[in-house]
């Protein structure tokens, strides 16, 4: 298995994005697309609530409550932040996720931890069982700022599987720290490779069982990326 930085696996995307001509949207789709089969392969019954960011790891949210909505999953989606700041390929997939009927619920800062427990519990009565982590991925570092500790914190003491989109959030991908708290994943579906984070310090305890799922990045692009240095 290869081992790579988490600017390293950005490099990989913008290789594969900039100099092949790959769409950005395509391997946001494959993202999604790939990760909502990995859930679907955990066969559970109940309600999934998929949490999103505004970025690229939020992007790939909005497209796995879309695809597990066609499956007939009882889906809820969560967007920790105003739906305001979604821009780009994040915004799009957003827009299409509202086409087909599903309006995420914005959660406000001033939510308290009860609240959001319940929303992540049930979902019209019915219990939820599973929770995706599609909030920050790996493109933040750092401790987790409200309201995603909060969101993080809830998350960890409901009672349903926890699936981390690429990584876990508040994860360190480099070097496996935890600043003040994560997301437990049972799994992990992760991108174009691992992250050296998830063998070291921490990284094991919070991202589960490590999937690292197809999305249709060449070989070439990620062999390059690996040859260059942060």
């Amino acid at each position: 298995m290869t081992y790579l930085s988490c600017q390293q696996c950005r490099r990989a995307d913008q290789i594969a994005i900039e100099e092949m001509g790959i769409p950005s949207l395509t391997l946001m789709e494959n993202a999604g697309l790939a990760s909502a089969n990995a859930i679907m392969d955990l066969n559970l019954d109940g309600g999934t609530v998929v949490l999103c960011g505004t970025g690229n790891n939020g992007g790939d949210g909005f497209v796995i409550a879309r695809h597990l909505h066609t499956y007939g999953k009882r889906v809820r989606d969560i967007l920790v932040a105003e739906s305001s700041k979604a821009s780009g390929d994040a915004l799009a997939n957003l827009q299409r996720l509202s086409r087909i009927g599903i309006s995420p619920i914005e959660l406000k800062a001033q939510k308290d931890i009860e609240e959001i427990r319940e929303l992540l519990a049930t979902i019209d009565g019915s219990k939820v069982s599973i929770i995706v982590d599609a909030m920050l991925g790996t493109g933040a570092s750092g401790p987790l700022r409200a309201p995603f500790d909060r969101v993080v914190g809830a998350a960890n003491t409901v009672d349903a599987t926890r699936v981390a989109i690429d990584l876990p959030s508040g994860l360190n991908g480099d070097n496996g720290q935890v600043d003040n708290n994560a997301f437990r994943a049972d799994l992990t579906c992760t991108f174009i490779a691992l992250k050296h984070g998830m063998n070291t310090a921490c990284g094991r305890e919070y991202c589960g069982e490590v999937k690292l799922l197809n999305i249709g990045l060449p070989d070439e692009a990620i062999m390059r990326a690996s040859l260059e240095t942060d």
